[in-house]
């Protein structure tokens, strides 16, 4: 009797791990196929949008953001365009779900990424909020893109880095294609062949 019990507890209790495990894999594939979503539309608009005019780059670059944080499921997110000579704010783009709270981080915190070649990191911002860091990757720039998610630390298992990199890439892109370069007008052939030469890292 004592020896049945057990093989039904045992029975149960392996039911019982193979249902977590079928629901955790279940939540995987689940944010998995949001996230190609997400990328597949912001593929879509941006495709669409840079060759037509730089009035388009802002609403790209908030479009960005927006699709960042909603890949992570972030209620909050700035997206900053640093120089790094000098540590000057050159943009900056907010994303707010719920509440128009805006958090503060530093210039010279967010170079710390660059000079360690820092690919993400979870730190503090300067109203003690957790905040995840994600730099863009091009490394001859004299502005840097970076991505801060206020997401949670326990949920990094969820985040897909490599995804994230692909948005904080494509702002810097559209930085030096669509706004920096304003003074210069350029064809769409041109714009083209400047974003091919400045692919690199995790834009694709």
């Amino acid at each position: 009797m004592e020896r049945r019990l057990r093989e039904r507890d045992e029975a149960k209790n392996q039911a019982e791990r193979a249902m977590k495990e079928l629901l955790e894999s279940y939540r995987y594939i689940g944010s998995v196929n949001r996230q190609n979503e997400v990328l597949k539309q912001l593929v879509n608009t941006t495709s669409l949008s840079l060759v037509s005019s730089e009035a388009y780059a802002k609403d790209i670059m908030q479009s960005l953001i927006a699709n960042a944080a909603a890949s992570v499921n972030a209620e909050r997110a700035l997206l900053r365009i640093v120089g790094l000579e000098k540590l000057r704010t050159e943009g900056e783009f907010y994303h707010y779900l719920k509440e128009h709270k805006p958090f503060r981080i530093g210039n010279k915190e967010l170079k710390r990424f660059h000079d360690f070649g820092s690919s993400h990191a979870f730190v503090r911002t300067e109203d003690d909020e957790e905040a995840l860091v994600v730099p863009s990757d091009r490394k001859g720039s004299t502005a840097k893109a970076y991505l801060v998610l206020l997401t949670d630390p326990s949920k990094l298992s969820d985040v897909e880095i490599s995804l994230l990199k692909v948005f904080a890439n494509q702002a810097e892109l559209v930085f030096h294609n669509l706004i920096s370069r304003r003074e210069t007008p350029v064809t769409p052939l041109e714009q083209v062949e400047q974003m091919a030469d400045m692919a690199v890292g995790e834009v694709s």
